[in-house]
């Protein structure tokens, strides 16, 4: 079962196995989109952004499985960087 797993656990997980990427999804996903909301005051937007952080999280993978940083501050991140209009850095 993973939903009891860590973030660097399902992160590693997660290059084979979808089932890791959902449950990260799930665990963030309302966080993200809350901290998104407030940044740029349209749902719509929010929504979308949200969406792109976890695909450019699913694009760097290899890089945080490897990585010591905590998921959620790359995620949040992610987002404040897409929220506030600037250009999104990933990496």
């Amino acid at each position: 079962m993973v939903e009891g797993k860590s973030d660097q656990d399902l992160l590693k997980e997660a290059l084979s196995d979808t089932g890791a990427v959902a449950v990260l999804y799930d665990r963030y996903r309302d966080r993200i989109f809350a901290c998104l909301i407030r940044t740029v005051m349209d749902r719509d937007l929010a929504e979308e952004l949200t969406e792109a952080v976890f695909v450019k999280m699913v694009d760097n993978l290899p890089k945080l499985a490897r990585g010591r940083a905590p998921l959620v501050q790359w995620l949040l991140e992610k987002g404040r960087g897409g929220g506030r209009g600037r250009e999104w850095r990933w990496g």
